[in-house]
């Protein structure tokens, strides 16, 4: 089971992101995924300053070499999913094929940018339609153009984009909704995401995912099976007798997930300066590095 690392959404400068992915790659995590809250529509910021997203990704793949990197979009991001296809291909062809996409199935939980994100089925219509638009621009071959007609995006004769992965950046699809969340992942993408469900929900989409994926038409049926990851909060790091106690929980609850067959897990650190980012990685990632799960108990809520 691979451990990444994330952080949650805005409040983070490309400096400090740029710290928390070298420190992750130095200590050994599998990868780094970045939330990208919106700011306005059209427009995908990142933080305090209102750095671009895609700059920081850059940044963040100049200054590492090895790992993993990711960049979660929530539905308003994607007013324009050629730009979409676009800016993602050139931070995978400058990391050297290291970038992954993850596509938010959710309406934002605040802010300003809620009330500019169309209602759930229209939204859902518009993340398969974009999802439509990223892998056929990514997958066509390069001597030939791709068209694609929908109800809220049309794409007409358009060059195909290079990436440098083959056919294109792994595609996430992260969201609570058993039916649709569903549906688009086995339908489009390399990976569903249940993000901060608890156990018990993350299984019944994992076999929601499955299902799907046995009754759904999947697009490029030679890519490898659909994998199934969580979103955890990583406990903010306790003081005296009850750090060896979270520790013990946290590994009790990472080995839970293993066991219902979860390949991949993002720790959410409390904020982007990576504080116990050193406990995690000399008491946590070892033992599922070696694929070796610990005991299981109760789940740990942080």
């Amino acid at each position: 089971m691979q451990l990444w690392l994330t952080t949650s959404p805005g409040g983070s400068t490309t400096r400090r992101l740029v710290r928390l992915a070298k420190a992750a790659e130095h200590y050994g995590f599998a990868g780094l995924l970045v939330p990208a809250p919106a700011t306005r529509r059209g427009t995908v910021h990142i933080g305090r300053d209102g750095e671009e997203v895609w700059s920081t990704m850059a940044a963040i793949a100049r200054g590492t070499r090895r790992l993993r990197i990711g960049v979660l979009l929530e539905p308003a991001h994607l007013a324009s999913p050629i730009e979409v296809a676009l800016a993602a291909a050139a931070v995978d062809r400058r990391s050297g094929g290291r970038l992954e996409l993850g596509l938010s199935a959710v309406r934002a939980g605040g802010g300003r940018s809620r009330s500019l994100l169309p209602p759930m089925p229209e939204g859902f219509t518009r993340l398969d339609e974009t999802l439509a638009v990223l892998t056929g621009l990514w997958w066509t071959p390069g001597d030939e153009r791709f068209t694609f007609t929908g109800r809220y995006h049309t794409v007409l004769n358009h060059p195909a984009v290079a990436t440098a992965q083959r056919p294109g950046p792994p595609l996430i699809v992260s969201g609570p909704g058993r039916r649709t969340t569903s549906y688009l992942a086995a339908r489009w993408a390399n990976e569903v995401n249940v993000p901060f469900r608890g156990l018990d929900r993350t299984v019944r989409m994992f076999w929601d995912a499955d299902d799907a994926r046995a009754h759904t038409e999947r697009r490029n049926p030679g890519r490898s099976p659909l994998r199934h990851s969580a979103a955890l909060n990583a406990c903010r790091r306790p003081g005296g007798g009850r750090r060896v106690a979270a520790l013990l929980e946290l590994l009790a609850t990472l080995g839970q997930y293993q066991s219902i067959g979860t390949a991949r897990v993002y720790l959410r650190l409390p904020d982007s300066g990576g504080q116990g980012l050193d406990v995690l990685a000399r008491q946590i990632l070892p033992v599922f590095a070696g694929l070796r799960a610990p005991a299981a108990t109760q789940p740990h809520a942080c």
